[in-house]
């Protein structure tokens, strides 16, 4: 199971999705990808869950664990935060795809 959710962001992703207009106050509101991935891993093999968070080219942040709520508790924390920059997410124990 996928899901996926834009999320507004200060930083510059190396490129970043854009809001064109006004949204919030802000005239081109820049927007990352947050993913919960669900299970990565091949049939036969342990099983890996991945929460990513990407611009919109390819620069991005994951974070893989071998317990799903684990993973997914990292998704719902990024997708409360207010803005989804970098160093918060590395803070969460994310690191460079």
């Amino acid at each position: 199971m996928r899901i996926e959710v834009l999320k507004p962001t200060q930083d510059d992703w190396y490129g970043t999705y854009e809001l064109q207009g006004w949204f919030n106050g802000v005239k081109n509101q820049g927007l990352v990808q947050v993913s919960f991935c669900g299970n990565i891993s091949p049939p036969g093999r342990a099983q890996v869950f991945r929460t990513c968070v990407w611009g919109n080219d390819d620069f991005g942040l994951e974070y893989d664990s071998h317990n799903e709520a684990d993973a997914y508790n990292k998704f719902l924390q990024i997708i409360g935060m207010t803005s989804v920059d970098q160093q918060a997410v590395r803070d969460l124990g994310f690191i460079t795809a």
